[in-house]
């Protein structure tokens, strides 16, 4: 038989401490609360009635369209100032001239969209044969005169007078096109199984677009306005092989646009051939913009920190501004732009498939192919999965007319979603806690 280890006077002592303590401390069965991992089926069942009533509500899409503006507003108006400094100062001008001047047309185009996501769906309408497409066609005509001006081989700039300052009349084409199909289509004019009709409504005004947006070499912004239509005429239900016959055509198109240019040539042949590319030629901006991105990695070098828009990067406040947000905020602030611009485009295909308004959804599938299609190729250019295109980054890169067409189109979208059904009365209806205060307002003003 094994014998007992003798036990000290400590150890008893700590042995009673401890009972005497356990003791006191009455045992509570903790239950683990409910969370999102959970495996009962009840609470998946409450999260996902949660989730539906949440997206169900027909302010839903109304209210993420807001909050989507305002946040890439604020996120380009912080990128714009940083990225523009150097620029403002290397001209010897007051480099907070780089946060005022962007402000003013930010506050210009936010009280322009809240004008016009007031009026009603069918305004616009009215008056897009004349006069606002013949006008929008008439500024970009505007840019063979002599008040043209270019830059970086593009021809798509108009100075205006007086004011010293220059505008890209492209911009307001977008919106101007978009409300003609959005017309064509829900009037009757244009029928969707009636190639002679497409032809007439949609492919003649789509020719005028391409030869004056053309003759400026402007081929980045001509694919815009190809993204726009394709994604119109997808929701519109043209046939689909119309519709690959036509993307055939286009792509033939393209092709022959940048054999018949030397500067897109080297811009493709450097994409294709990096390793042989002109480091201080065609390969300069995609070869920057990658050492941008990758100096930032996970969080950035911090805000105003950039080495890059030192005058390394060419266009970092505009077409490169995404190198300069990668540098500043590294692959955080990255992400977050794609979150943003990703939950704009499950917003916009939301409407698309589940808006009561045929024009709704046109409108929708119409700001599908120019945001989405163009801050997608302005990143996949900037990360090196595109050849140098020449786009800017919506909302978030620096530049006038870009920033105002853009605030523009989503007030023109804003309208359309407002008319959806009761979408306008609990838009403005006031909150609970806003009747409350203004009811006991009211009383104690009346004496109770």
């Amino acid at each position: 038989m094994a014998k007992a280890k003798p036990v000290n006077n400590q150890q008893k002592s700590r042995n009673r401490v401890t009972s005497a303590v356990t003791a006191k401390i009455p045992r509570i069965k903790v239950e683990r609360a409910p969370s999102f991992r959970s495996d009962n089926p009840e609470d998946k069942r409450r999260l996902l009635t949660l989730w539906r009533s949440l997206t169900r509500n027909p302010l839903f899409d109304y209210q993420m369209l807001w909050f989507l503006i305002i946040a890439l507003s604020l996120i380009g108006l912080l990128m714009q100032f940083s990225a523009s400094v150097i620029l403002e100062l290397s001209a010897g001008i007051n480099p907070y001239w780089g946060i005022i001047r962007p402000f003013f047309i930010m506050g210009a185009g936010f009280v322009a969209m809240i004008f016009i996501s007031r009026l009603s769906s069918g305004t616009l309408e009215n008056y897009t044969f004349f006069p606002i497409f013949p006008l929008a066609v008439g500024g970009q005509l505007a840019v063979f005169s002599g008040l043209g001006r270019s830059q970086g081989g593009n021809r798509n700039w108009v100075y205006v007078p007086g004011i010293n300052q220059v505008f890209q009349p492209s911009e307001f084409l977008k919106i101007a096109f978009i409300l003609l199909l959005i017309t064509v289509f829900i009037s009757g004019r244009c029928q969707i199984d009636s190639l002679s009709s497409l032809a007439k409504w949609v492919g003649l005004p789509f020719l005028i677009i391409v030869a004056t947006v053309m003759g400026g070499h402007d081929m980045g912004t001509l694919l815009i306005f190809v993204s726009v239509l394709l994604c119109v005429l997808l929701v519109a239900g043209i046939s689909i092989r119309w519709l690959g016959m036509g993307i055939l055509l286009l792509a033939l198109g393209a092709v022959g646009a940048v054999l018949a240019s030397s500067s897109r040539r080297r811009r493709v042949l450097s994409f294709l051939n990096p390793s042989q590319a002109d480091p201080m030629g065609s390969g300069l901006q995609p070869l920057r913009a990658k050492w941008g991105l990758g100096t930032g990695g996970l969080t950035g070098v911090g805000p105003g920190a950039s080495r890059q828009k030192w005058n390394y990067l060419p266009e970092a406040h505009t077409d490169f501004i995404y190198a300069i947000l990668g540098e500043e905020f590294g692959l955080v602030g990255t992400l977050l732009v794609l979150l943003l611009f990703g939950l704009l485009a499950w917003i916009l295909c939301r409407l698309i498939i589940h808006s009561a308004n045929p024009a709704t959804r046109i409108c929708a599938a119409g700001t599908l192919g120019w945001i989405i299609a163009q801050a997608l190729i302005n990143i996949l250019v900037v990360i090196g999965f595109l050849p140098v295109v020449g786009v800017p980054l919506p909302l978030v890169s620096s530049g006038g007319s870009t920033a105002l067409a853009t605030l523009i189109q989503m007030g023109v979208l804003l309208s359309y979603v407002r008319a959806e059904p009761g979408v306008a009365e609990m838009a403005t209806r006031r909150p609970k806690y806003l009747r409350a205060t203004r009811a006991v307002r009211l009383g104690k003003r009346n004496g109770k």
